[in-house]
């Protein structure tokens, strides 16, 4: 039971650290990071975004055991998470109307990407494993 909730427990520290991470980038960069629109607020996009892109992240194991993909090497699977978090990104925001996630270019997603996964690769590798 302690080991679900610790599972929980970091999930929903990712995903707020994701919200972050958005937020900030939109306040940073207003220009080529845009939240909100005419439905969905500057607060709910950030969530929005920040669900799917924990949720999509979380998954992706799962996914790869059911395609038959062996264990990844660290390296590998970091950079299968870049790969994923980019595309997330760029998906969400050709979807604006729906999650109220814009982006300027794919240059902003591959940088918004980037960014999460280092924070991600961060979190993962210096706060969870040292205290675990």
């Amino acid at each position: 039971m302690k080991k679900k909730n610790m599972h929980f427990h970091h999930w929903l520290i990712w995903g707020v650290i994701n919200g972050v991470i958005i937020y900030l980038g939109a306040l940073i960069y207003p220009e080529t990071i845009v939240l909100g629109n005419a439905t969905v607020s500057v607060f709910a996009a950030a969530v929005l975004a920040a669900l799917v892109i924990t949720m999509v992240v979380s998954v992706l194991p799962i996914i790869l055991t059911q395609l038959n993909i062996g264990k990844l090497t660290p390296l590998s699977k970091y950079l299968m998470n870049s790969l994923v978090n980019i595309l997330v990104v760029w998906l969400m925001s050709r979807m604006a109307l729906i999650f109220g996630f814009g982006l300027a270019s794919k240059f902003t997603a591959i940088t918004l990407g980037l960014v999460i996964t280092i924070v991600q690769y961060l979190y993962w590798e210096y706060l969870v494993r040292k205290i675990a």
